[in-house]
């Protein structure tokens, strides 16, 4: 489980970093795979972005979308993205997507990129997958899905400090926890949530998957 501070100024210089193509090219073609899947499979309804950082996929998808709503726990992010969004279908707001004030599928698509629901142990992942797909039709969850040499680049380009693997996980020296499934191992994770939570994948880069989840 990671041990990030995500309200650190650290956090907050890596996910910027992160999103410079010239010195992150790996996370580059990643993000443009993620938006090429959102344009495809995340279109013209309501979306709920959960963890939406700076607010550049939310505003991506506020072009071929009715209304986006920006989910994130630091207060900063939050106001830096409100000003940096300026579209009047695009909001954001302070809040812990695990536990969300939100009315049951009150949104067409709920997402959780960037491999995230790899940062957290196994009850908060169940946790976050009941929590989405139950105020979404459907989520759609990037998972990491290898150790490839490229991924541990790629954290490396982001300027994180002693990047290696641990089990099944990838761990930095200043508290970044990745962790890796195996697709039976996600779609597992899934049925663990209820047995009428079905999954579909699609492969992202040659490291990761975007699953769609929903339940009957």
């Amino acid at each position: 489980m990671s041990q990030l501070d995500y309200q650190d100024n650290s956090f907050i210089e890596k996910l910027a970093r992160s999103h410079n193509p010239e010195i992150c090219p790996i996370r580059k073609e990643y993000i443009a795979q993620e938006m090429s899947y959102f344009k495809n499979y995340v279109r013209g309804g309501s979306v709920l972005v959960a963890g939406s950082g700076f607010g550049f996929e939310a505003r991506a998808l506020g072009e071929y979308n009715g209304f986006v709503l920006g989910i994130d726990n630091n207060p900063l992010l939050v106001a830096l993205s409100k000003a940096y969004v300026q579209s009047p279908n695009v909001h954001f707001a302070l809040g812990d997507f695990t536990d969300l004030p939100i009315a049951s599928q009150e949104f067409h698509h709920a997402i959780l990129n960037y491999g995230t629901i790899g940062n957290f142990c196994n009850n908060d992942q169940v946790r976050i997958i009941k929590e989405l797909t139950r105020v979404a039709k459907k989520a759609h969850i990037n998972f990491y899905s290898n150790q490839r040499v490229m991924r541990l680049e790629m954290y490396r380009q982001e300027g994180w400090k002693g990047v290696h693997t641990d089990g099944n996980a990838v761990v930095t020296d200043d508290g970044g926890y990745s962790q890796t499934f195996k697709l039976e191992e996600f779609k597992d994770l899934v049925k663990s949530v209820s047995r009428q939570h079905y999954v579909a994948l699609y492969p992202m880069e040659n490291f990761g998957f975007m699953a769609q989840v929903w339940h009957e």
